[in-house]
């Protein structure tokens, strides 16, 4: 998956937990639909700004040879900086592909 640096920010930083329910929220796609909900929301520790931009470094350092080990196995390649929905039908789409040319 490709995603900028500003879109895994924004989906990294903004998630969080309801540790009661174990329903999962984000600040914009998902907001908490209660105050009292929003209180008790836990954020995971790794997920601040500098956390999340560490772990981005790391990957666009090892981009280019994941890309190179990948191609050769006709990995799927998505665009992460759309909605989640559409970057998971992309991923079930890619996952129907391969299991109905492992059929033929």
């Amino acid at each position: 998956m490709d995603i900028p640096l500003d879109v895994a920010l924004e989906r990294l930083t903004q998630r969080s937990l309801d540790p009661i329910t174990g329903n999962r929220f984000h600040t914009h796609d998902q907001p908490a639909p209660t105050q009292n909900i929003q209180q008790r929301l836990a954020y995971h520790p790794t997920d601040d700004d500098d956390a999340v931009q560490k772990r981005y470094q790391t990957y666009s350092a090892y981009y280019d040879d994941l890309q190179d080990f990948y191609s050769q196995y006709d990995a799927l390649h998505i665009p992460a900086d759309q909605d989640a929905y559409t970057v998971f039908e992309g991923v079930e789409a890619g996952l129907v592909n391969q299991l109905n040319k492992d059929e033929n």
